[in-house]
């Protein structure tokens, strides 16, 4: 007996969630061992996700495009980022620094998982989100004193009239 691989106007929602519904292999750079980047965008119950492995290793010029890339995807309405960093060959400090910056716009609302990284690199993202969560909290309070400060120079001025 013999089954018959269903049609696509068959599928049913389990089958379509399975299939990406878009898949795109990126060269990010130029010869052997350049970097790229596989990107599959899935539907999923909490809406479209984003998977993007990196392979390779990273220079300058693959990160404006890898930049790109993520600007490109924020501007599809996604829940969240999946980064698969497995694959990915040596980078310095700063480079990872400008790569993790960079999936910023695209895991908004804490939708960002970060896989594959070396035990350097989760140091490294570990020290990064603690100290961009500090900065977060040092302008909330720079903002909420300004307001305070121009409140109470707003209510001077109207006394003075």
């Amino acid at each position: 007996m013999t089954v018959a691989a269903p049609q696509p106007h068959e599928l049913t929602a389990d089958r379509r969630a399975e299939r990406p519904a878009l898949t795109i292999h990126l060269g990010l750079g130029r010869g052997p061992g350049a970097a790229a980047a596989d990107v599959d965008v899935r539907e999923g119950p909490g809406g479209r996700v984003a998977c993007v492995a990196l392979s390779g290793s990273i220079a300058a010029h693959a990160l404006r495009r890898f930049e790109r890339l993520m600007v490109d995807l924020s501007a599809h309405d996604l829940a969240g980022l999946v980064l698969d960093c497995a694959r990915l060959g040596p980078i310095d400090d700063r480079s990872f620094v400008r790569l993790i910056r960079a999936v910023g716009p695209v895991a908004r609302d804490g939708g960002l998982e970060v896989r594959g990284l070396s035990l350097r690199l989760r140091e490294r993202l570990r020290a990064l989100t603690a100290r961009t969560q500090a900065e977060a909290a040092v302008l909330a309070a720079r903002r909420a004193v300004g307001a305070r400060s121009q409140a109470v120079r707003g209510r001077g001025r109207g006394r003075a009239s």
